[in-house]
């Protein structure tokens, strides 16, 4: 997957694609067209790398680098901080944190669908954030934070509980800090598949407690 870093893009496939993944997003959150909503994200996903970075896009999905540590150590990180992170949220502050909806209906089926198109997504931001600032000595250290950030930022309507800056600090602590952890495993792991794994049994293990 390093070598997508390396390679070039043009700006009005990253406009065109980005456009695409919105879309995708907000068909998954709101079901426009129902049949493909919790498939929309993960098609605009694979056809925005397709046109960003065309056959090369494949190298998301290459061979990992010491799957089971990464796993491991990965998903324990994600289990431990944000249950930390809830517990300074709830206990500590005393912040009422909306429940993801979810949690009373689980639907298991197009979970996996859904979740590999918040990856395709947010490694679409990371890998081209981290491309155009490519100058910088911590490109990918800043491309990480830009990711997370985003990421955080598409999860406000689902964890909305009317209050504007408590919902942007309960996105960024939880959802934010996650993402970190799950790029940062997939920059570790070589590969876009490590991430999806945990990020599938982080959200059964969420969804479940």
């Amino acid at each position: 997957m390093d070598q997508l870093l390396t390679k070039p893009i043009q700006i009005r496939n990253v406009i065109i694609s980005s456009i695409l993944l919105l879309l995708g997003f907000l068909n998954l959150s709101f079901g426009w067209i129902d049949p493909l909503g919790p498939y929309s994200l993960a098609i605009a996903g694979i056809v925005s790398f397709l046109l960003t970075f065309g056959k090369a896009s494949w190298l998301l999905f290459s061979r990992p680098i010491k799957p089971i540590k990464n796993f491991f150590i990965f998903f324990v990180l994600t289990v431990v901080v944000s249950l930390g992170t809830s517990i300074l949220l709830q206990a500590v502050l005393n912040l009422k944190l909306k429940a993801n909806p979810l949690s009373n209906h689980i639907p298991w089926l197009q979970l996996p669908g859904m979740l590999l198109g918040e990856e395709l997504l947010s490694f679409f931001v990371f890998v081209v954030a981290a491309i155009l600032l490519s100058r910088f000595t911590h490109n990918i250290l800043f491309a990480n934070l830009i990711s997370a950030v985003i990421f955080a930022l598409l999860h406000v309507p689902t964890y909305w509980n009317g209050n504007l800056f408590l919902t942007l600090f309960h996105v960024l602590a939880l959802q934010g800090v996650t993402r970190i952890i799950f790029n940062t495993s997939g920059i570790k792991s070589n590969t876009l598949l490590v991430p999806l794994m945990i990020h599938i049994l982080f959200d059964v293990y969420a969804l479940l407690a």
